[in-house]
């Protein structure tokens, strides 16, 4: 990574460390769109509480580790598993993408488009992460 886009993800990163409630803003956009957009993965979410403090921790995550894709990368490994358990479709993904982004601009209202792009990269990197994971985890037909 360049230099300069190290800079834009620190400045990135200090500026959601000071957006007051960033993250639960984030969480309640975040759900609200997803289940308005696919009503079906409602039922998938069986424990909202857990849900819920596996967001932030993503959230977290992605934040800590916005100049490290690979670090984030391996800490999603594990989430494309369980994902992959409680029956999440690449649908679900996909509307999930949509809601995260409008959630984190809804959450942070100052993000630049420079910004978003980047949290759009750090979504589609953890889905390819957590999908890559949840292939590999498949048994294999012999």
């Amino acid at each position: 990574m360049r230099t300069a886009d190290l800079e834009v993800r620190r400045a990135l990163r200090r500026k959601l460390q000071e957006t007051p409630a960033f993250k639960q803003t984030c969480l309640e956009a975040f759900y609200s769109r997803l289940f308005a957009a696919v009503p079906g993965a409602l039922p998938l979410f069986t424990h909202p509480e857990r849900q819920h403090r596996m967001f932030a921790l993503v959230l977290d995550l992605m934040i800590r580790d916005i100049t490290d894709s690979q670090a984030l990368a391996r800490e999603m490994a594990a989430l494309g598993r369980k994902h992959r358990e409680k029956g999440i479709q690449p649908l679900h993904l996909k509307a999930g993408r949509e809601a995260f982004i409008a959630a984190v601009q809804t959450g942070c209202p100052a993000l630049t488009s420079q910004e978003v792009a980047i949290f759009a990269d750090l979504y589609d990197q953890m889905t390819d992460a957590m999908a890559d994971r949840a292939r590999s985890d498949r048994p294999t037909v012999d």
